[in-house]
């Protein structure tokens, strides 16, 4: 169940299908609310999608399930390069 479904939001991602890559991944995370790989790929979509407040809310609730996500780390590496590129 979780394993399609995350593999149509990654499918759905991959073709930047952005909205319906969210939707996946937000319907894994309401089954299996600690499904750590999910809220990563969740964050990605909401920031692909120019949503940095959603992004940024996600990936806390991440860290507070999986402290060391390494997705998640590389996603706020990605987060404050941008801004420092942008100030």
């Amino acid at each position: 169940f979780s394993g399609s479904n995350m593999a149509l939001g990654q499918y759905h991602y991959e073709q930047g299908n952005l909205q319906d890559a969210a939707f996946r991944f937000r319907f894994v995370t309401f089954f299996y609310p600690r499904h750590a790989d999910a809220w990563a790929w969740l964050a990605k979509a909401q920031l692909a999608m120019g949503d940095s407040g959603k992004g940024a809310k996600t990936l806390q609730h991440l860290f507070s399930i999986a402290p060391n996500h390494a997705e998640g780390r590389a996603l706020i590496a990605e987060m404050q390069a941008r801004a420092e590129k942008a100030s």
